[in-house]
């Protein structure tokens, strides 16, 4: 299958698209984790600290899985 100057330029379209979109979906979950982290620095219990870390943690998986998800649909 030989792909033209024409299908090509469609892609690259498409993928910024598909930048832009995750972009603003990802930035509740960045300005979350932003906030987790900042609760960490002044945190001194230690199960409070491990608290937020998973936390942090299930909000970077939901990252990680969207951009996956959104990456393999667009294929």
């Amino acid at each position: 299958m030989k792909i033209n100057h024409q299908q090509i330029k469609e892609l690259e379209i498409k993928l910024e698209q598909e930048k832009s979109r995750l972009k603003f979906h990802n930035e509740p979950l960045k300005v979350k984790l932003k906030q987790l982290l900042e609760a960490l620095k002044f945190t001194c219990n230690s199960n409070e600290k491990l608290r937020i870390m998973n936390e942090m943690d299930k909000i970077e998986g939901q990252v990680e899985l969207k951009i996956f998800s959104n990456y393999c649909i667009s294929f």
